[in-house]
Order: C-alpha cells, then sequence, then structure tokens
C-alpha cells in the first residue's frame, strides 16, 4: 500500500490517495474523506496485506488527525483524539502488533507547538505525553521501532519565533517518552523528517537536512 496527496487541484479540496501495487502495475484504492475539506495521508505503516494504517489530518477548516485501516478488503476511517482547540497533525505511524500501533505528529497549544503521540491498542487511539523541549515549536515527523519498549520519533522544534529549528529525537522504553540528544550541523536549521530501524540489529537511522549559508544540505544520522 502507498499513501500520499494528489496532484492540486484549486477548484476543489485535496482528497486521501492510496494505491495498492499487485506485482506489475500501481491501481488506486478507494479511501474515505472526511467532511468536505482537505484531507491528508501522510505515512503508511503495514504489519501484513490486511493490517495496514495511514495517519494524516483532516481539516474543519483547522487539521485534526485523520487514521484509516486496511482490512485487506477496505480503507475505513477509525475516530482518534485531538489536544486543545486548534491544529492536531498526525506525521508518522509504526505498527507493532495488530493491537499496537504508534503514531506521531504535533498539536498547536496556544501559540506552541507541541509534540502529538498517539497509540492504537486494538480498540481505541489514546493520547500518550510526550516532552515538547523546545519553547515555540515541536514537531516528530517520524517514527520507527525496534519492539514495543524500543521506539524512537524524530523531527525538530524551534526555541523562539525565527530561531533557528534544532533537531529533535525522542525515545519510548514502554513507559514514557525521553528526550534524547541529537546531532546538529553548524548553527543554522537541522531537522530531521524520517527515521527508521535496521532489521536484526539495534540500529537506527534518520534523515532530514540542514542549511549552510541558507542552502539546504542533506543530514543523516545514526543511532546503535
Amino acid at each position: 500500500m502507498g499513501g500520499g496527496v494528489p496532484q492540486d487541484n484549486f477548484s476543489a479540496p485535496r482528497l486521501t490517495l492510496a494505491e495498492h501495487w499487485n506485482g506489475s502495475a500501481w491501481s488506486v484504492v478507494t479511501t474515505p474523506n472526511i467532511g468536505t475539506d482537505e484531507n491528508f495521508f501522510w505515512s503508511v505503516s503495514a504489519l501484513s496485506g490486511s493490517d495496514v494504517w495511514a495517519v494524516g489530518s483532516y481539516s474543519v477548516p483547522w487539521f485534526q488527525t485523520l487514521t484509516e485501516h486496511w482490512d485487506g478488503t477496505s480503507w475505513k476511517a477509525v475516530q482518534s483524539p485531538n489536544l486543545g482547540n486548534g491544529d492536531n497533525v498526525l506525521y508518522s505511524a509504526v505498527s507493532l502488533s495488530s493491537v499496537s500501533v504508534a503514531a506521531v505528529g504535533t498539536w498547536l497549544n496556544g501559540n506552541v507547538q507541541d509534540t502529538l503521540g498517539q497509540h492504537w491498542n486494538g480498540t481505541t487511539w489514546n493520547v500518550v505525553p510526550s516532552p515538547s523541549p523546545a519553547g515555540y515549536l515541536n514537531f516528530f515527523t517520524g517514527v520507527a521501532a525496534d519492539g514495543p519498549s524500543d521506539l524512537w520519533a524524530v523531527g525538530w522544534g524551534s526555541s523562539v519565533p525565527f530561531a533557528a529549528a534544532r533537531t529533535l529525537g525522542e525515545h519510548w522504553n514502554g513507559r514514557s517518552w525521553r528526550v534524547a540528544r541529537m546531532a546538529n550541523v553548524g548553527a543554522e536549521s537541522n531537522e530531521l523528517a524520517s527515521v527508521a530501524h535496521i532489521p536484526g540489529t539495534t540500529g537506527f537511522w534518520a534523515v532530514g537536512h540542514y542549511e549552510q549559508n541558507f542552502i539546504d544540505q542533506t543530514l543523516i544520522e545514526f543511532r546503535c
């Protein structure tokens, strides 16, 4: 399964898009959309061909979390929680089992963007508290796992308006999210976009970008 955002059509809201590869060709698979405004998929995670989760956001017009599940026959929207009265967006998900899925993103806490963590327990999605160490912007943009007590979420944060972004990393030890020290290159903005676990090892790769003289450069970090 694949998820993403279709090409812009300025005469209509953007809607969810899912496609399936059958070994020889891609085909579009029907997906639900909530309301009559924008709907986005930002990430997809699968345990099998009949257990796939896609996460993102939909607009009311402020953004609310969007979670949908593929059961091998059809996609169905599943209710997920939101915090506060502003934007809530899920940017990444990782499936651990049929009764354990983690999703991460961000939510608008007054005038501050805070990290957002959620967990699927087989029945419902629930918010899981996570630190927001930067004083102004805190974004989770990727999550990966090496089992239920070893998850990494990455992203970026900014201490005050117009300050350079710095990498954000947090580790789930089975009980809580804890901020971890991440590398940055230079004094300009550094942001992590995605993280992946290396199967059969304890290692994780994270990727993103940093600015050098206001020009974006690739950023790759490794944690073992």
